[in-house]
């Protein structure tokens, strides 16, 4: 939803989402640059979405909960997605994201277990969510999601 804008990275440009993920299939993947963890997620998400971001058949966004644009460990992935990140004035931090608590209703107090992966049809609605990034789970729900109406 609209709720969950912010800016992109490379680019300032606001994005909203739901609007831009409209009509066809999506992924969203919850992952922090400086996590270990959700680093290897991102740079495995590049990978497998690439050519489908290329051949316009599915959109996919990154949110970044916890640092801010221009954390030094983004400079070693070239995303061919936007990664959005909290808002400048939220307290995020790696024990609470107000995005994942208070927007996606991920109430984590530990710092959460990233990456989180969705994956939407057409209509916008989760077909897939995990904890981890795991390529033939995503690829398969991106190929039920792109069967939907």
């Amino acid at each position: 939803s609209s709720d969950v804008c912010s800016s992109d990275l490379a680019t300032g440009k606001l994005h909203d989402v739901a609007a831009e993920l409209a009509g066809k299939p999506g992924v969203v993947v919850v992952a922090a640059y400086s996590c270990q963890v959700a680093f290897l997620g991102l740079a495995s998400a590049a990978t497998a979405l690439g050519p489908l971001l290329k051949s316009g058949e599915i959109g996919a966004f990154a949110i970044d909960p916890w640092d801010k644009p221009g954390v030094a460990e983004s400079a070693a992935l070239d995303l061919p997605f936007p990664m959005l990140f909290s808002p400048l004035n939220t307290n995020d931090g790696h024990d609470w994201s107000e995005v994942l608590d208070l927007k996606l209703g991920q109430a984590v107090k530990e710092g959460p277990p990233m990456p989180i992966v969705y994956v939407v049809d057409k209509a916008g609605l989760i077909v897939h969510a995990g904890w981890g990034w795991q390529t033939s789970e995503v690829l398969a729900a991106l190929t039920q999601a792109k069967g939907t109406p």
